[in-house]
């Protein structure tokens, strides 16, 4: 019974039971799949959303780093200028030129400015001021470099953005000294200009918040000043720059809650928020070279639009679901039938329907990437076959995106060589290759090289393993190009630090060295002066030091004591009024010429003076000029030293006269004796034996000899006192040189030398005829003694050259004997003195000859010379320069007391 209820029950429910279960498990699945959809949705569109919110946020600081980099860049300039010589220097007229060069260079700083240390700024445009309150120069002054929040300018009254440096100088310590800033503003719009370049689509704006959190560029804010400010305005109107309205305080709470969370916050983040009743997102980046934030409004729209596409695809999903359910709804009947063949279409259109979704999310990442300046790949796992590459690759290596296609390794060999094996290595083993994080540089084809970040990303199927890998690659070239300029200019730094500080070290070295060497220098002159001083007083002779116009600036005891007054009364008198010369025309003329510059090197002479107490004396008197560095800083031009000679030429008087005396009775005995030999030798007192006709000769030649130097000795004294006669007259030289030679082939018929002429044509001379064949006959004369057998003794007449009057003549004898030695050249030209020039025959003489001929060329207003070489012979030469009035050489040679030697340099001839 119960077995056929328990039957009945089966057959009858057992159908329902099955549509129940069937409606059952459809509805389930239905709901799972509605659910799984709808998880799928909101985790793919939260998926989606999380990739443009982070690629909206990476282009954000990509823009932000250009931002970044052009403030650094400024501030850089700043510091180069502040550490520039010329503003080291600290001359504001070395400054000033500079800060005007450096302005017309950078021409986004609208003022240079100088600052010392209690805050007076001089600008390029030398105006000045005072900045000592400013939060920019305490900063500056303490050793920061840095950028102000804005502030107005008290000049310009320019809202504006002040770089400040400090200057640094080296103290004595060799420690770095700050001695004053350098501020160069850029105005608030400038910046805004660099700030405006940030955007992200339609509608976007980008705003700056100084580090005080106040709002400093905006384009909806327009600051008004005070008086102009309406309370009614919209929070991005209200405030001014001097006291801007803080975000901390804004009315609005999202507004407010945005500026703590910027500030509080240091790393780069994007929000969604209200703002001014519309949703927007807002992007906020902080700045890395100065305490400010950059934030990016950027309208909903912009992000969320790239979202419709997979809103349309959920609303059509949720379409589907809704009529899959209404359909199972009614159709449960026939699913029964159709169970499985629904299973296979829901399966199929699962597949298709990821597949479309896959479709469009490789759409949406194509459009993404394609629109992106960043190289975005993607390759296979082994990084042998290239599945994706963007446009970018293109406009960044200059390279077809079909080669890379084609052969994945095009993407190597456009990679510098110095960094390819570098690279290589990384993309080596699956574990660097998939995680690679590398710079290097690239080949464009137009060979132009830059560099790339390249940042790889792993892709792993479903079972864990990676079959692809995605990266982006980077054009950094301007960053690094920024980074070797600041190295550049941080070496060049260091550099010019480096060498000033060994300049100044050499430069106190220097100085010190210099110090040391002026003390021993003073010490060494002090000593010289003491020394001289100590000379100059005890020396026995008289020395005086006259300035130009001859006066007696200093003189020594022994002046005083020859001159019989003091150094005071000398001081009075010019030198020849103080000596009181008979004809004082020498001295004055040597001072005349001194103050030319013509004066000769030295002035000798003796003469015969009045001193102040009356008495008359003999004095050697020598003039010499001091050299331009001895009278840089002296009062006095000229030495002269003073000798009293009076004895002497009392001793040289008495002897002439006796000489005198003694040659004039010699002539009378001699003459005697010369009769009576030549009497004895005709034989009128009767005939002589060869024996005393032998001593006859001996005696005659003898009584000659003597004869001969009886004339000499009273020549010599008629010359010496200017008794002797001078003829004065125009003479010709050709007719000298041939009298002397005439009358010296009379005298010496038996000589073994020749006598050679070379005479000018046309010469004349100005002075007396026979004393200057004199001069001639004794030089040929003593060439021919003293020259060896077969010799030649040459005569020279001639113009002489180089001279700067034409009618100078050089008269020139040459022999080729054996030489004079040194030594006996200085006493040559003295009476008395014999030269041996030659050893093989024992030359006899009175020593008179040259000595007679020494007088008559000085008579004629020159010198005798000589110029001798041991072995080679020797060349006596004498000039003649005709006087501007004849009558100027006879007066001179007039004077017997006043006789003078004057030293110069005179060319010797070359023979």
């Amino acid at each position: 019974m119960n077995l056929q209820r328990l039957r009945q029950w089966g057959q009858h429910w057992l159908p329902y039971s099955h549509q129940r279960a069937l409606l059952l498990i459809t509805g389930i699945i239905v709901l799972a799949a509605g659910a799984t959809g709808y998880l799928s949705y909101r985790a793919l569109k939260q998926l989606v959303w999380r990739n443009l919110t982070e690629n909206a946020l990476l282009s954000v600081q990509s823009n932000v780093d250009d931002v970044d980099r052009w403030l650094a860049t400024r501030r850089a300039e700043v510091e180069t200028i502040a550490n520039s010589p010329t503003v080291r220097s600290l001359d504001w007229e070395q400054i000033q030129p500079y800060l005007k060069a450096e302005h017309d260079r950078l021409s986004y700083f609208h003022l240079l400015a100088f600052l010392d240390q209690q805050g007076r700024y001089h600008t390029h445009e030398r105006n000045y001021g005072d900045a000592s309150d400013r939060e920019f120069f305490r900063r500056a002054l303490g050793g920061e470099s840095n950028v102000s929040d804005p502030l107005i300018s008290r000049s310009t009254g320019v809202v504006q953005v002040s770089f400040a440096a400090p200057i640094y100088a080296m103290n004595a310590t060799g420690e770095p000294q700050i001695l004053g800033v350098i501020a160069c503003p850029v105005s608030l719009d400038d910046l805004a200009k660099v700030v405006s370049g940030l955007r992200y689509g339609e509608g976007s704006y980008a705003f700056v918040l100084d580090s005080r959190g106040l709002p400093m560029v905006h384009p909806r804010l327009k600051p008004p000043t005070s008086s102009t400010r309406r309370s009614d305005q919209p929070l991005w109107n209200r405030g001014d720059i001097e006291t801007p309205v803080s975000l901390f305080a804004a009315s609005d709470h999202n507004v407010a809650r945005l500026a703590h969370h910027i500030v509080a916050t240091r790393e780069p983040y994007i929000e969604q928020l209200t703002l001014d009743d519309e949703i927007v997102y807002v992007a906020q980046v902080p700045l890395k070279s100065v305490d400010w934030w950059v934030a990016l409004v950027i309208p909903q729209a912009n992000i969320d639009g790239q979202l419709a596409d997979l809103e349309r695809l959920a609303m059509l999903i949720s379409g589907l679901l809704a009529a899959f359910v209404i359909a199972a709804l009614l159709g449960v009947p026939l699913l029964r039938n159709r169970v499985l063949l629904r299973q296979l279409h829901a399966e199929l259109r699962d597949r298709q329907q990821a597949e479309r979704e896959l479709r469009l999310s490789e759409e949406r990442f194509r459009q993404l990437a394609e629109n992106m300046r960043e190289i975005v790949y993607l390759f296979a796992a082994d990084f042998r076959e290239v599945l994706y590459i963007n446009p970018a690759y293109e406009t960044v290596s200059g390279h077809s995106l079909t080669s890379v296609c084609r052969d994945a390794r095009a993407w190597l060999n456009t990679v510098h060589l110095d960094d390819r094996a570098r690279l290589e290595a990384v993309l080596a083993t699956p574990e660097q290759r998939s995680h690679a994080n590398i710079e290097y540089r690239i080949c464009r084809a137009d060979g132009e090289i830059r560099w790339l970040h390249m940042r790889n990303f792993p892709i792993c199927n479903a079972a864990g393993e990676i079959y692809r890998i995605a990266g982006i690659a980077e054009d950094i070239t301007a960053r690094k190009q920024a980074e070797l300029l600041q190295a550049e200019m941080h070496a060049q730094l260091e550099w010019r630090v480096a060498a000033r500080t060994a300049e100044l070290s050499q430069t106190n070295q220097r100085l010190q060295v210099e110090i040391g060497e002026r003390d021993r220098a003073e010490r060494e002159i002090r000593q010289l002066e003491e020394r001289f001083r100590a000379l100059f007083n005890q020396s026995p002779v008289g020395i005086a030091a006259c300035d130009a116009a001859g006066h007696c600036v200093d003189a020594n005891p022994a002046l005083c004591k020859i001159l019989g007054a003091s150094a005071q009364v000398l001081s009075a008198y010019c030198l020849p009024e103080l000596l009181a010369e008979p004809a004082p025309s020498a001295s004055k003329t040597y001072f005349a010429n001194l103050a030319c510059g013509t004066a000769p090197p030295l002035l000798a002479s003796e003469q015969q003076c009045r001193c102040l107490d009356g008495r008359e004396i003999w004095v050697s008197l020598t003039l010499a000029p001091l050299t331009a560095s001895a009278t840089e800083q002296q009062p006095y031009v000229a030495i002269a030293v003073i000798e009293d000679i009076t004895e002497r030429k009392a001793t040289e008087h008495r002897k002439e006269e006796f000489l005198a005396i003694a040659s004039h009775e010699l002539r009378t005995p001699l003459t005697t004796i010369q009769s009576s030999l030549e009497l004895l030798s005709t034989g009128m007192t009767g005939s002589l034996d060869a024996r005393g006709q032998q001593l006859l000769e001996f005696a005659r030649l003898d009584t000659q000899r003597l004869s001969r130097l009886a004339n000499k000795l009273l020549h010599y004294q008629r010359l010496r006192f200017g008794r002797a006669g001078v003829e004065w007259q125009w003479c010709a030289t050709q007719a000298l040189a041939e009298n002397a030679c005439r009358a010296v082939t009379q005298q010496t018929p038996t000589a073994h030398s020749a006598i050679r002429l070379d005479l000018d044509p046309g010469l004349q001379v100005y002075g007396d005829s026979d004393a200057l064949t004199r001069v001639l006959i004794n030089l040929l004369e003593n060439a021919l003694k003293f020259s060896p057998p077969d010799g030649e003794v040459w005569l020279r007449i001639n113009a002489r050259p180089g001279c700067t009057q034409p009618s100078t003549v050089c008269f020139q004898v040459e022999d080729q004997g054996t030489g004079i030695e040194p030594s006996q050249i200085g006493r040559l030209f003295k009476p008395f003195e014999r030269g041996s020039e030659s050893s093989r025959t024992a030359q006899t003489g009175a020593g008179l000859g040259l000595a007679i001929c020494q007088q008559i060329v000085q008579h004629h207003g020159s010198q005798l010379r000589v110029n001798s070489r041991l072995g080679q012979g020797s060349c006596f030469f004498f000039t003649l320069t005709p006087p501007t009035e004849p009558s100027e050489l006879s007066e001179s040679t007039g004077r017997s007391h006043y006789t003078s030697l004057i030293h110069e340099t005179e060319s010797v001839p070359d023979w």
